[in-house]
């Protein structure tokens, strides 16, 4: 292995060797490594993105071989890390048990797939064959590949999914989700609601009510009826029809402050000014969000 100040990532042949360059330091360099046992005579690269390449023996993902991978019939799906055989589909180096590679496909995310420089772990789209959805390389329980769809919300890593009945979350079913009428809030995708409840990050905001259900975007408060929210939780003792976002984190009523959906008594109500971004002052000089009660 060796380390370079390269910007070229993906396969190269050097001295009859072949070597897969991926970055390292942040990006601010290249680490080289060989290819061991790659046959550099017939070696080619499978697509841009440079994750897979074969020779006339073998395929590689990145600078492994995929074991029990046909080099003949191989393919990658649209520069991700799936890839089929005749035989086989793979995620990676890792063959997804019972995938069909004749029906198999990519589910697309508002049709198109993310795209990928590097192979990460983080990566999980979702896909299919025509009997089981996957996420990595296992099924999705009890998913129906017919009507499911990755989430519509523009995010770099696909993890959330959707069929006629139920909502998964990185492969697991959520239970008490209803497929049929859940969907993201399109003032801030954190936030999400079925005809039943209104969520966080996929936790139940108590008593949010869905057809009443206000976000005081860009900020994380957000109010139902008489609640008031902050990310997941309850803000206590507020008055909703005085209520006034501040910034990022400061929030007042008629009567008192709040920081991060806590009230702070140690602030003069009166002379409190807060900045644009996460505090404030009062007549006793810069609030230090360190003091703030939690």
């Amino acid at each position: 292995m060796r380390t370079t100040c390269s910007t070229n990532v993906g396969y190269k042949i050097e001295d009859q060797k072949v070597f897969y360059v991926s970055t390292a330091g942040g990006g601010l360099s290249n680490t080289s490594t060989e290819v061991i046992g790659a046959d550099p005579e017939s070696f080619q690269e499978l697509e841009k993105k440079s994750l897979f390449g074969k020779d006339k023996n073998f395929v590689y993902f990145l600078e492994l071989k995929v074991e029990g991978a046909d080099p003949n019939t191989f393919k990658n799906i649209n520069e991700t890390v799936w890839s089929v055989d005749d035989k086989h589909v793979f995620f990676g180096r890792r063959v997804v048990e019972f995938a069909d590679p004749k029906t198999f496909e990519v589910i697309t995310v508002e049709n198109r797939i993310v795209n990928y420089v590097s192979y990460s772990a983080d990566f999980a789209p979702y896909a299919k064959d025509k009997e089981r959805v996957f996420f990595y390389d296992k099924v999705v329980e009890g998913a129906d590949p017919i009507t499911f769809r990755a989430s519509s919300v523009e995010a770099e890593y696909i993890t959330y999914g959707l069929d006629k009945n139920s909502v998964y979350f990185n492969g697991q079913k959520l239970v008490n989700y209803d497929g049929k009428s859940f969907d993201f809030i399109k003032e801030d995708s954190s936030f999400s609601k079925d005809k039943n409840q209104v969520y966080y990050n996929f936790r139940p905001l108590m008593d949010a009510d869905p057809n009443d259900f206000k976000i005081y975007s860009p900020y994380k408060y957000s109010r139902s009826k008489n609640n008031i929210y902050y990310l997941n939780h309850t803000v206590n003792d507020v008055d909703p029809n005085s209520f006034e976002v501040l910034n990022e984190n400061m929030a007042k009523d008629d009567k008192h402050i709040f920081a991060s959906g806590v009230k702070q008594l140690q602030i003069n109500y009166i002379s409190f000014v807060p900045d644009k971004k996460w505090g404030g002052k009062d007549k006793n000089g810069p609030i230090d969000p360190s003091t703030f009660v939690k």
